[in-house]
């Protein structure tokens, strides 16, 4: 998998992409009819890590995924190609 990330400002928003000091990816997705409308992915493992009822802050997505954040990027600025 190769990965292209550009730098965006540190405002929390749905549609982050973040990325791990373990090199895992995830995704922040928002799903606004849902009671827990915010849902963090593992795009590395495919799988859902954690809902939300609000923005998560640095902290929680740390906690939740048992790493260090290395880096977040706007979905729209980033690409990810699969080999």
């Amino acid at each position: 998998m190769e990965v292209l990330l550009n730098r965006k400002d540190e405002k929390r928003q749905a549609g982050e992409l973040i990325y791990a000091k373990n090199k895992h990816l995830y995704a922040l997705f928002e799903d606004e009819d849902e009671r827990f409308s915010y849902l963090l992915v593992s795009l590395t493992e495919f799988k859902i890590i954690q809902y939300y009822d609000d923005l998560p802050t640095n902290d929680e997505i740390t906690f939740d995924i048992e790493d260090e954040i290395e880096s977040v990027h706007h979905h729209s600025q980033s690409k990810i190609t699969f080999a």
